[in-house]
């Protein structure tokens, strides 16, 4: 019987049947977590992407970093390792920012990634002030880098330049529409090559907007880093007074990503994340109590099998979101366990 007094995890095996739809309430996923030392790079991680082969690719201080599941490779950009934003098109370039340098790898006939640079019409001076690209998107046909000073338009061949009102904050993607947050003019949203004012958003000045997620009946979640999360109908901006708000207006707002069946994940700047429904309601909280390495979270994304990755401020995570399993361990406080049943 010594080998039943060693039980310290509970495993439930959930049927398919609970699980359909949603996301687990019993227990925690796997949590597998990667270290520095593991990657070779520095501990801050900004943004995951995935491109069509299944491969990883962070946003790394150091560089960007592709993860085929057993091994890691190291991009860097010609002035500098920092990377904090990128974009992987269908033909396999990825778009990346850096600090004063943006531009594109492509694989050359050998598999080999050479690098781009697009920067070289834009003059020194104006190079001096842009400082880092904090977002990419690949909109309509148009590549978009966004820095606090302005975002540059790559089409066709060609860079251009869109000046904001004042000066940008950050920039979302939602559906087919983008958004940028303007410190004096609010939300604005581009259209056509032009900047236009959203109504009722200016209430929104006196904080960082670090997230956009779409919501049913065709309003936006906004997620701002120190005042919580609000609904916005287009018309007026409203707190969403919400148990997944309360959490988030405790522990610090950096962003985060939609999971599937309409579940969105907030990440935190001080206890880890959060996944929860339209509703608000919080359906799973993970930290580092319950098995992440660091407790701040920089990025989430979900990949091709709807599992969850995470760069951290101290290395990266995977989440096992897609499998029947899930555990009980250490942080349920639980000893020597003979039985379980769902109630």
């Amino acid at each position: 019987m010594n080998f039943i007094r060693t039980i310290f995890i509970l495993c439930f095996v959930l049927f398919s049947n609970y699980l359909l739809g949603q996301e687990k309430v019993i227990g925690l996923p796997e949590i597998r977590n990667y270290k520095k030392t593991d990657y070779k790079g520095d501990p801050q991680n900004w943004q995951i992407e995935q491109d069509k082969n299944g491969n990883l690719y962070f946003a790394n201080n150091k560089g960007l970093y592709q993860f085929d599941g057993s091994s890691w490779r190291r991009y860097s950009l010609p002035n500098s390792g920092l990377i904090r934003s990128f974009k992987i098109d269908a033909s396999g370039k990825i778009f990346v920012g850096g600090s004063n340098e943006f531009g594109y790898f492509k694989p050359n006939s050998k598999g080999k990634m050479d690098y781009f640079s697009l920067c070289k019409s834009i003059t020194k001076d104006a190079l001096k002030f842009f400082d880092i690209v904090w977002k990419i998107h690949l909109f309509n046909d148009q590549v978009i880098f966004q820095t606090f000073v302005a975002a540059y338009i790559f089409k066709d061949n060609k860079l251009t330049v869109l000046v904001p009102p004042s000066r940008f904050q950050f920039s979302f993607q939602v559906n087919n529409h983008l958004y940028f947050q303007d410190h004096k003019m609010g939300i604005l949203e581009y259209k056509n090559g032009k900047l236009f004012q959203q109504r009722g958003t200016t209430v929104l000045n006196g904080d960082e907007i670090w997230g956009m997620f779409p919501m049913p009946e065709k309003k936006l979640l906004i997620a701002t880093i120190n005042s919580g999360l609000f609904l916005y109908d287009f018309e007026k901006v409203t707190p969403w007074n919400t148990e997944a708000n309360t959490f988030i207006k405790k522990n610090v707002c950096l962003g985060g990503t939609t999971l599937k069946n309409n579940f969105i994940v907030l990440n935190s700047s001080i206890n880890g994340i959060i996944v929860f429904d339209t509703s608000g309601k919080i359906i799973q909280h993970i930290n580092h109590e319950k098995g992440l390495q660091n407790n701040t979270v920089l990025a989430s994304f979900s990949d091709n099998k709807n599992n969850l990755w995470l760069g951290l401020n101290n290395g990266m995570a995977f989440i096992d979101e897609n499998s029947p399993i899930t555990l009980m361990s250490y942080s349920y406080g639980l000893s020597s366990v003979y039985a379980s049943a769902i109630y």
